[in-house]
């Protein structure tokens, strides 16, 4: 209480917490700490700042163990385009991300859809 809601430490052990609670298997308690972190994060230093992707991925994790396709697709649709943003469309570190992507609408029978995603990765 004393350092106040939006101090810099209190990110990092926000973020120490739900590492720790994922290593746990504890999602659903995982996933309002890293929901804090990224708001901090972006109240910081910006909606579209690179080093948000970290966490970003990071509660897409939590949202596909949990089962929440729907949650996570978003995610990895806005990582995706920051790092489009910061290294252009053709960067081989996209291919993880569009993986994700194309899986997961794979695993919901969504195989047209996953189609241009897996062709852009071995394009890549």
């Amino acid at each position: 209480k004393s350092l106040g809601p939006d101090h810099p430490d209190l990110v990092t052990w926000l973020e120490h917490l739900a590492e720790i609670l994922l290593s746990e298997g504890k999602f659903y308690q995982a996933k309002p700490f890293y929901e804090r972190v990224i708001a901090m994060k972006e109240k910081s230093l910006g909606p579209d700042h690179p080093d948000l992707v970290t966490w970003l991925e990071s509660l897409a994790d939590v949202l596909l163990r949990e089962g929440n396709n729907d949650g996570a697709k978003p995610i990895y649709e806005r990582i995706i385009a920051m790092k489009v943003k910061s290294l252009g469309p053709d960067h081989p570190d996209l291919v993880t991300w569009l993986e994700h992507l194309a899986e997961i609408l794979l695993s919901e029978g969504k195989f047209y859809q996953a189609k241009p995603f897996y062709e852009r990765v071995i394009a890549m």
